[in-house]
């Protein structure tokens, strides 16, 4: 077992001001006075160029009025862009002039309006009227009509549509401002500073991007070709949400970026898309009995709110006066799901198994909802009941369903080599939650957690103090009966809404749609309980809580140029508490597999947040061949013993065994066809935690079952899946054949030929953000939304180079993209892309990473959570059974929300790139012989810049510690000073050019 010393570990904090907070001057907000759906919609649709600023060529509008439940169709035209050509002017003429529009009128009109116009004659006029504005990836469409989109006050877009002759804005007409939330959603609303002497329902007015919409209706991010199909798959079963309703299909056309008859036609059958797809969601939004506006619906967990909302359930902030001591051991107490790899590069066969529905289980198990509807709360103490169970509790007593309900308490502990869920910086680059031994300070932990540790090592520190959740009584004037999607009955009074959702949802599997819904609803359920949300206020300073009684001072870092200050505001249905029971929960579940097939000397290749990868054959063998296995005389449990473990949860489980006969089970992976017949012989390989492939192999010929995209998702696909390929497969091919690539160079297996191995790997990225524009230097009519790639430089360019390039479709035309370093905004080089080292010979040329480089970096990514069969670091070439790690933490750090994730999992790329968490740091009393740098040593810093005084021998971490004005030694500070002196110098020509500087870094 290797020790690390020198470490510092992770743990979220709950912080509140410790001065009132005064938010950015906005008016009170929205009228609430309207109707959920207004009276009129318009939706629109632009058109593009196809060169690099993307700008506007023309756009059709359609007016709709609401009649009954659906928009009609009332009036249609055409808007084209300001500086369009006149010959080009001239077809669009003469097509509303040839051809008669869809809006039955008398006498016929089918106006053509230039982009100033239709803001100002159209998109205003109605938007004064309170009109719905709709779209399908509205925010792009709204930046092709915009004349500036400068930075707002929250750094978001702030869009100006209308200028006078003279280019001074309308100010008459407000600005138009897009806060994206990430690549699915962002809040669009005019601006709230615009003011007006002659107020009008433009307040009313509200944007609806149908793609929003849609995620949070099916969890799936639509275009409008999917969205609108009404094509099935060879199952029988519709593509698209809506195929039932033979919506008007989107014209199979590739933009020319023209202005011709065919991009009219092809536009405008985009417009009656769209509409048809607005009057296909409303009627869906409509079947919830829920009281909330489709534009403020950005996720299921929003459907979810609304629906608590709606059976009369009080927010837990509101309801419970839960002191902030006990919020904040909730926070600490706070991790995702577990994820590792514990075979490592080792072909095994494999029995994946997985829980039904994790986390509503845990809910129905912890008995969370009555938690959640209960009257009030206690957090009575129970340090010496909590040791009793502790000492006594075993494997056979979480099979026990009655004594969940025991486990509902945190506790406060000083580990000592603890099986516990570890935030760090493993391979000293990225923070992650290893499930480690842990030696530290006191922490809080969930009670879940400790049990997991003693059933898994057989003990446990002693408890220095244990809290338990009492609810008391149930919460009065709740709904007697809501239904959900207007089929199902739930009564908060006798039922556990968990439960019944899951059990509806099987029961109700013939019934596609409703059973695929409720399985959204219940995933949804927990998430927003640990929601926190970043609130721009003025500077203020906050109070960070360390464990239930102690607090102390920080000041949130104001970025350069801004007047605010960036704080975590707790979500509207903040509650750590039960969202730390819930994964603690997962935890504790995924630790009794782990823990049964420990018992039968078998072991896994993978547990992945609900499942757990078990090595298992029809027949039990050794596993001698996976290095670390032979000494602990591991092998493979048969198909029987896993079975008889599966068996086992069907005591524990909640649910009515008609309804749900199962609480683990075999994956679907494990069977031949989805009739679960036909058991396979499933082999699986891992290479870190979320990179694992599952296969069927026989000889020379390998069959990929499940590819994980993790760390491949992000790349834009080098080649396109075949037809049909996504009726079955979440995943695209071209990552099924990478895995195979992949299995055949480990397993030495005859090599498969894939022609795009040799393309440079590329992400295509959207400027979401205000500062991903500005790194976009030498693009000056670069628009917000704007598409663009992002090439993987090799990594013998270092870190300042960046390059960007605009955006291509045809994998084939890459490597002729023209470059530029965004890294640098005083390089104005354009770079040409080299997949071939060895050629390069010019300054202006760029070393980009193909996906075979890509694809043998991967495999040899390590596990750094874990240690390797022989007792050391896990690395890239580490093969075996793997180890868990001991932390000795000698600091314990508290941090504000945790990194995403989604650039592992496909998200915008800029998103996660651009996330940086807030370390709440102590500050500490100043040690014997070290000084802090004053505010002088940090304008210097900032006048003169960290590359500027790096080439004078400074390195950016020490830098960072001045720019923080951290206490160090009186000697670095005098190497700082020294540097700005030789700086200073540097700037005299003449010196420069006659002494040569050797280059250094201080330590």
């Amino acid at each position: 077992m290797s020790e690390d010393k020198k470490n510092e570990i992770y743990i979220r904090a709950h912080v509140v001001p410790a001065t009132k907070p005064v938010p950015e001057k906005w008016f009170q907000g929205d009228s609430k006075d309207h109707p959920k759906w207004a009276d009129w919609a318009l939706c629109f649709d632009t058109e593009t160029r196809l060169s690099l600023d993307q700008s506007l060529t023309f756009g059709v509008w359609r007016l709709c009025k609401l009649v009954n439940t659906s928009y009609v169709l009332i009036e249609e035209g055409i808007f084209y862009a300001d500086n369009l050509p006149a010959h080009e002017v001239k077809v669009l003429k003469d097509y509303v002039n040839t051809h008669p529009s869809d809006a039955v009128c008398f006498p016929p009109q089918f106006p053509l309006f230039s982009c100033s116009e239709f803001i100002q004659k159209v998109f205003y006029k109605w938007a004064h009227k309170g009109a719905l504005i709709c779209g399908l990836h509205l925010g792009f469409d709204l930046a092709r009509t915009a004349k500036q989109w400068p930075e707002g006050n929250k750094n978001e877009w702030s869009l100006i549509l209308s200028q006078y002759a003279s280019g001074i804005e309308n100010l008459h007409n407000p600005r138009v401002t897009i806060e994206p939330l990430d690549s699915k959603k962002a809040f669009i609303r005019f601006w709230r500073q615009w003011k007006c002497s002659n107020a009008t329902q433009i307040n009313d007015s509200r944007f609806l991007d149908l793609r929003t919409l849609l995620w949070a209706l099916y969890n799936v991010p639509y275009s409008l070709k999917r969205a609108c199909g009404n094509e099935k798959d060879r199952s029988g079963k519709y593509k698209g949400p809506f195929g039932k309703l033979n919506l008007p299909q989107k014209i199979d056309h590739a933009p020319t970026g023209k202005v011709t008859p065919e991009e009219a036609d092809y536009a405008r059958q985009d417009g009656r898309c769209t509409v048809a797809l607005l009057n296909a969601a409303k009627q869906e939004f409509d079947l919830h009995p829920i009281d909330l506006d489709p534009d403020q619906a950005y996720s299921p967990a929003s459907m979810a709110k609304s629906y608590l909302e709606a059976m009369g359930v009080e927010k837990p902030s509101q309801k419970f006066d839960v002191p902030n001591g006990i919020l904040n051991i909730a926070m600490e107490s706070f991790t995702g799901g577990r994820a590792e790899t514990k075979i490592r590069l080792c072909e095994v066969p494999v029995v994946p198994v997985d829980l039904t529905s994790e986390y509503p289980s845990v809910c129905v198990l912890l008995g969370l909802f009555d938690v959640l509807t209960a009257e009030r709360l206690e957090f009575p103490d129970a340090t010496d009941e909590v040791q009793k169970l502790l000492n006594e509790i075993t494997l056979d007593d979480c099979y026990k369903r009655e004594r969940w309900k025991e486990f509902l308490f945190f506790a406060r502990i000083k580990p000592d080599k603890t099986l516990l869920p570890v935030r760090k910086m493993y391979n000293g680059m990225t923070e992650n939650v290893g499930n480690n031994y842990l030696s530290s300070g006191e922490i809080w932990v969930t009670g879940l957690d400790l049990i997991a540790a003693k059933i898994r090592t057989g003990k446990v520190p002693p408890i220095l103090e244990a809290v338990r959740i009492v609810p008391i009584k149930k919460q009065k004037g709740m709904e007697d009966q809501i239904k959900l999607r207007g089929m199902i009955e739930i009564d908060p009074y006798t039922d556990d809404m968990f439960k019944k959702v899951i059990e509806l949802r099987k029961k109700n599997s013939s019934n596609e749609e409703l059973a695929y819904w409720l399985k959204i609803f219940a995933n949804s359920m927990y998430g927003f309980f640990a929601e926190t949300n970043p609130e721009e206020v003025k500077p203020l300073r906050i109070k960070v809580f360390k464990g239930k009684d102690a607090s102390y001072p920080h000041d949130p870092k104001r970025r350069p140029g801004y007047k605010t200050v960036t704080i975590d505001k707790p979500g509207t249905w903040f509650a750590p508490y039960i969202a730390s029971q819930v994964t603690g929960g997962g935890r504790l579940l995924l630790s009794m597999i782990e823990e049964s097939v420990t018992r039968a000397s078998g072991s896994y290749l993978a547990a992945d947040t609900d499942a757990l990868l078990i090595c298992a054959s029809e027949n039990s063998r050794s596993l001698n061949h996976v290095p670390g296995c032979k000494k602990k005389k591991l092998r493979t449990l048969s198909w029987t013993e896993v079975d008889e473990i599966v068996a086992r949860f069907d005591d524990l489980s909640p649910y009515d065994p008609s309804a749900v006969p199962h609480l683990l089970s075999l994956t679907g992976d494990n069977y031949t066809d989805k009739t679960k017949t036909k058991r396979r012989h499933l082999l699986g390989l891992s290479v870190a935690a979320k990179r694992y492939v599952l296969y069927e192999r026989e000889g020379d010929k390998i069959t990929i079952v499940n590819a994980k995209a993790h760390g491949l998702g992000h790349l834009y696909p080098p080649a396109e899946s075949p037809e049909g390929w996504e009726d079955n497969h979440e995943i695209p091919k071209w990552i099924f054949d990478a895995w195979e690539w992949l299995l055949r160079k480990h397993l030495n297996l005859k090599q498969i030929n894939l022609p795009w191995l040799g393309l440079p790997q590329m992400m295509r990225e959207a400027v979401t953000t205000w500062n991903l524009l500005q790194e976009l230097h030498t693009w000056q009519e670069f628009r917000p939304f704007n598409f663009f790639m992002r090439p993987i430089i090799h990594r013998m360019h270092g870190p300042d180079v960046s390059m960007v390039c605009p955006f291509e479709s045809d994998p084939a035309k890459w490597v002729t993209l023209t470059c530029t370093n965004a890294a640098d905004p005083s390089d104005k080089t354009s770079y040409s892309l080299l997949t071939d080292p060895s050629q390069f010979e010019r300054t202006d040329q760029c070393i980009v990473e193909t996906f075979e480089s890509m694809l043998c970096d991967y495999i040899h990514h390590p596990e750094a959570k874990s240690l390797g069969p022989d007792g050391k670091r896990c690395t890239g070439r580490t093969v075996g059974l793997l180890e868990r790690d001991h932390v000795i933490a000698d600091e314990i750090k508290r941090i504000s929300k945790e990194c995403p994730r989604g650039l592992e999992e496909g998200d915008e790329p800029s998103e996660v790139m651009e996330f940086e968490p807030v370390i709440y740091h102590e500050k500490k009393p100043a040690k014997k012989d070290m000084v802090q740098p004053t505010i002088g040593h940090v304008a210097q810093l900032k006048k003169i810049g960290y590359k500027n005084l790096v080439q004078c021998g400074c390195s950016t971490k020490f830098l960072s510690k001045i720019n923080k004005r951290a206490f160090m030694r009186n000697v670095a500070l005098r190497d700082f000073e020294r540097a700005v002196r030789e700086y200073k110098l540097r700037r005299n020509k003449k010196w420069y050019t006659n002494h040569k500087i050797a280059r250094g870094s201080i330590q």
